[in-house]
């Protein structure tokens, strides 16, 4: 048994915190997912006043954002990890620390 769900929550509710889970974590990509082969196009087809479809892409570019992209996500939760490494103790997320023999 999960260690926040309620013992006796009914299972379409589990189904629901599931579905919300798997919206909220992808919703980056929406935002994120047509950078690299925009940012990678060298030459767009222009047709009737407006932006068609890319026909030339620098691969180079588009590898460098495509794995650029994630690499400095990845470095960002790495920094935030090491801040909260650091700063472990003085976070309290229950209350003021109650003190024990060890601290006195």
């Amino acid at each position: 048994m999960d260690v926040c769900q309620v013992p006796r929550s009914p299972p379409y509710l589990l189904l629901y915190r599931y579905c919300l889970f798997l919206v909220y974590a992808y919703q980056w990509l929406i935002c994120v997912a047509p950078f690299p082969p925009d940012a990678a196009c060298r030459l767009w087809e222009e047709s009737c006043g407006g932006r068609g479809s890319c026909w030339l892409y620098d691969i180079d570019t588009f590898r460098k954002t495509l794995h650029g992209i994630p690499a400095g996500l990845m470095a960002l939760c790495l920094l935030t990890e090491l801040v909260l490494i650091f700063l472990h103790k003085s976070i309290h997320l229950y209350g003021p620390a109650e003190k024990t023999r060890e601290d006195s």
